[in-house]
């Protein structure tokens, strides 16, 4: 049995993969790390070199997996260089591409799996694999040297071993995670609210602190040498400043947007099918609470909607693949054809 089941979640994380790489390609071939495209890469590649962690501002200076993993790969064979630019640059670009584009098909793998433990059908989660690899976010900045694609790995996997009560899964996802990127934290959002007793919820609360403790612990023993640190101001500033500003609050409503696109039409639409029949334990409506936690602290941060908003993505294409079922999902299981005019009929 699972020699059976190995062999199609491997052909899905190859999917994956071959998806992957040409995003990861596109940012080493064309993306300049020095522009404004990757502006956070500086931190991730002095962290790369071996820089002084304490030189680098906060709190980029905290995220090592990445950078760490990126020394591991291999560097191109110079036998390439008559056909690729082998510039330095280039092959910093291409040792956290490699890193980027596993953690990218890592994800897309959890997702799938998250989705047929959320009761979707497999076709639906490979769909949602996909859709999530095509998000704004992934195109623009997670083929780079930064901490993007690790960052939705491991929350992505810690949400699927808390829903599926895989404790050590969910240990060493948040015990890692939390050094890739500290908003693996995002998953105690979702085990505070999916629907299970309050001791597994104790439970799944105390596997995570260690990773928890541990980053912050870090955080607080390595300080700069100098003020080097990425001022985030005061949270209520920050939206105070975006409320009274009518062209800041556009802007905030086009980046949330980009986020998703029209995928939010879809996770809304599916949101309110399961409000409709009443499936308030429902795990995919519980798992909802992620999206006001995504979507809020950018805000309180001011930091780019967009990008930081994309980590509800457990959450939302779910939601959306609800839709989804419900405009094909009839016609494919009684092996019609669809109407001319559309899906099925809710």
């Amino acid at each position: 049995m699972k020699r059976a089941r190995a062999l199609p979640l491997a052909l899905v994380f190859l999917l994956c993969l071959s998806v992957a790489f040409p995003i990861v390609y596109n940012i080493i071939s064309e993306v300049d790390v020095h522009g404004t495209a990757l502006a956070d890469s500086w931190a991730y590649i002095e962290i790369y070199k071996g820089t002084s962690l304490e030189t680098i501002a906060q709190p980029f200076r905290y995220r090592l997996f990445t950078p760490y993993l990126a020394r591991l790969v291999p560097a191109p064979p110079r036998s390439a260089a008559v056909l690729y630019d082998l510039a330095a640059e280039k092959v910093i670009k291409f040792r956290f591409g490699m890193v980027d584009a596993l953690c990218l098909a890592g994800a897309g793998l959890f997702l799938f799996l998250l989705c047929e433990a959320l009761g979707l059908p497999a076709v639906e989660s490979l769909l949602g694999s996909v859709l999530f690899l095509g998000g704004h976010a992934v195109i623009n900045y997670a083929g780079g040297p930064m901490t993007d694609a690790a960052s939705y790995l491991f929350l992505c996997a810690a949400i699927l071993c808390a829903l599926r009560n895989w404790r050590w899964g969910l240990f060493l996802s948040v015990l890692v995670g939390m050094l890739a990127k500290e908003t693996t934290g995002y998953v105690l959002a979702p085990i505070l609210f999916l629907p299970t007793p309050a001791r597994d919820r104790i439970a799944k609360v105390l596997l995570c602190l260690p990773g928890i403790l541990i980053y912050l612990g870090f955080r607080l023993t390595v300080r700069a040498a100098s003020p080097h640190d990425f001022a985030i101001g005061n949270p209520f500033v920050n939206v105070w400043e975006r409320l009274h500003s009518a062209r800041r609050m556009l802007f905030t409503g086009i980046e949330g947007w980009l986020a998703f696109g029209v995928v939010w039409v879809f996770a809304v639409w599916g949101f309110w099918i399961l409000a409709r029949r009443g499936s308030w334990r429902s795990p995919i409506l519980r798992l909802a609470v992620l999206v006001p936690v995504a979507v809020a602290m950018p805000i309180l941060l001011d930091a780019n909607v967009a990008r930081m908003s994309y980590l509800a993505f457990p959450a939302v294409i779910p939601l959306a693949l609800v839709a989804v079922d419900r405009l094909f999902g009839d016609a494919r299981r009684t092996g019609e054809p669809a109407a001319a005019g559309g899906g099925a009929s809710p």
